[in-house]
């Protein structure tokens, strides 16, 4: 930002930061356009959020069901291949490490009977790590958790073709 920053410090008293900043004024119309949230609305879509952390679900669902979207929640993966048998979904977010049967074991099984439903995967591992096996297992995409609302809505968004 083409700025100096001094220093002044004395041990045992503090230390002080100064700059200059030269910055352009944004008149109020502009302010409220990059200050206005994305409005979702997914209405009627049904999503399957599988993760063994109960409170994960619980702040999963209140993400999801602020815009609409109805939620069905599965602690492990052979609860999420049950439900996926019984119930249709438009989107199944998949925790990858779980009890019983893991995400990756989970997308397989699912593939076999649903090769169409977009799976997204929720982990916190790097990405770079576990690319490979999120493709080859049958998985759509992937969020990094801990994750931010809006990167969790977009995803959805791009995946069930949502317009809003």
């Amino acid at each position: 930002m083409n700025s100096k920053v001094k220093i002044l410090s004395k041990t045992g008293k503090g230390t002080r930061f100064y700059f200059d900043l030269t910055l352009d004024i944004v008149d109020d119309l502009e302010l409220q356009k990059n200050n206005k949230k994305k409005v979702y609305s997914f209405s009627g879509k049904k999503v399957l959020l599988v993760d063994d952390n109960f409170i994960n679900i619980m702040v999963g669902k209140q993400i999801l069901e602020k815009v609409q979207l109805k939620v069905t929640a599965a602690s492990d993966g052979l609860d999420a291949v049950n439900k996926m048998k019984e119930n249709s979904f438009d989107i199944v977010l998949m925790d990858i490490q779980m009890p019983i049967m893991d995400g990756y074991t989970a997308t397989e099984e699912i593939r076999k009977f649903d090769k169409k439903t977009p799976i997204i995967a929720l982990s916190a591992n790097v990405f770079s790590e576990i690319k490979n096996k999120i493709e080859e297992c049958g998985m759509n995409g992937f969020i990094f958790k801990p994750f931010t609302p809006e990167e969790l809505l977009k995803e959805i968004e791009k995946f069930t073709n949502n317009e809003s």
